[in-house]
């Protein structure tokens, strides 16, 4: 039988939004945010009994070597997820099923230390060029796998195979195309817990960059050279989006297609993540993946929150399941030299179908 905390999980996921191509909206009301302190992270208004958190600065470097698109994510721990925001519930619409709470509280809360070990992690998102090489090669399905079907306007605005779009992020992808992409280069989807450690920095930032709202100096406002056949589905080039790096150097973990991660979505998972590197519920507790980032949506912000009376853009730690998306991949740390992307990388050429010479040159 289903226990209760399942259950509830399965109630909700069946009102997820399922938005074409990446657009994550989250409207809450209350008030509450995490303190200025980057370090000592504590409740500020309306505290609802969390009480301070406090985390060990100590960082644990990489062994190896950073290969040419990545970068290290030292190890030690950082807080995680968010102070609950309180707000008052609205009224169930009469076609739905609300669970406890009507809905319960809300998914990034209760804000928790977490300790994750070294790893590496993608510079910047796959973009649709990237994916092609792999489907090209064999190794990553293709639209009608994703999609489901080979027409609709999706399928018309998004698809990775048009030329126009090779330069833009890819965001069609499901878990299973995310994870095969990774495997093409060598590499593994991050973990949730991995991918927020990424986006917020060792001092648990709101935002990649700080505790600052984007605004056009963090993301591209008046797009110009929207792809003649994008008609309503609109996302930045990769790389256009500078203002968005961390402390580390990952850029657009924010600004750009939502990415898939390698957790399934539980609802109730941060009520009892593990202290040491969460690696998410078991595959089977839900076919939902959670995707994280995506604050724009044709050239603006739609994704939000509301606290303190303020309307913010939704912060680094909101989280949303879906079942399609963009993809950043990781790797886990191992003493070990660049030669292992020498390794993948002639790899990929021979998968392509590249002739290579004795000496591994291309003939």
């Amino acid at each position: 039988m289903m226990n209760g905390k399942v259950e509830r999980a399965r109630v909700w996921s069946d009102h997820r939004r399922f938005v074409q191509c990446s657009v994550l909206v989250v409207a809450l009301v209350g008030g509450g945010c995490g303190s200025e302190e980057k370090i000592n992270i504590s409740t500020t208004t309306n505290d609802d009994g969390n009480g301070g958190l406090t985390v060990d600065p100590t960082a644990v470097p990489c062994q190896g070597a950073p290969w040419s698109d990545d970068v290290c994510i030292p190890g030690g721990e950082f807080i995680m997820g968010h102070n609950l925001i309180p707000y008052t519930p609205p009224q169930c619409p009469p076609d739905e099923v609300c669970g406890p709470g009507n809905p319960p509280p809300r998914d990034y809360a209760p804000p928790h230390v977490v300790k994750v070990s070294p790893y590496f992690i993608d510079r910047y998102p796959a973009t649709n060029a990237e994916y092609k090489e792999c489907y090209d090669a064999g190794m990553c399905p293709g639209d009608c796998k994703i999609l489901k079907s080979c027409g609709g306007t999706m399928y018309n605005e998004c698809r990775f195979t048009d030329p126009l779009q090779w330069a833009y992020p890819v965001s069609t992808l499901t878990a299973e195309g995310a994870e095969a992409y990774c495997q093409w280069k060598g590499k593994r989807l991050p973990t949730e817990a991995e991918w927020e450690r990424a986006a917020r920095g060792p001092k648990s930032f709101d935002y990649p960059w700080g505790n600052e709202a984007p605004d056009c100096t963090r993301y591209l406002c008046n797009p110009t050279d929207m792809p003649a056949s994008w008609s309503k589905y609109w996302l930045a080039p990769v790389g256009a989006n500078p203002g968005d790096v961390s402390p580390e150097g990952v850029h657009e973990m924010i600004t750009s297609a939502r990415q898939l991660v390698h957790d399934t979505y539980d609802y109730y998972y941060y009520k009892h993540t593990p202290y040491e590197n969460p690696q998410g519920p078991g595959p089977d507790f839900n076919i939902y993946r959670v995707a994280r980032g995506d604050i724009t949506f044709r050239g603006r912000l739609d994704g939000h929150v509301v606290y303190n009376g303020v309307i913010s853009p939704s912060p680094a730690w909101v989280r949303v399941d879906t079942g399609v998306g963009g993809v950043r991949c990781a790797r886990s740390d191992v003493a070990a030299s660049a030669t292992g992307e020498q390794f993948f990388r002639l790899r990929q050429r021979v998968l392509r179908g590249d002739r290579l010479t004795n000496s591994g040159g291309a003939q």
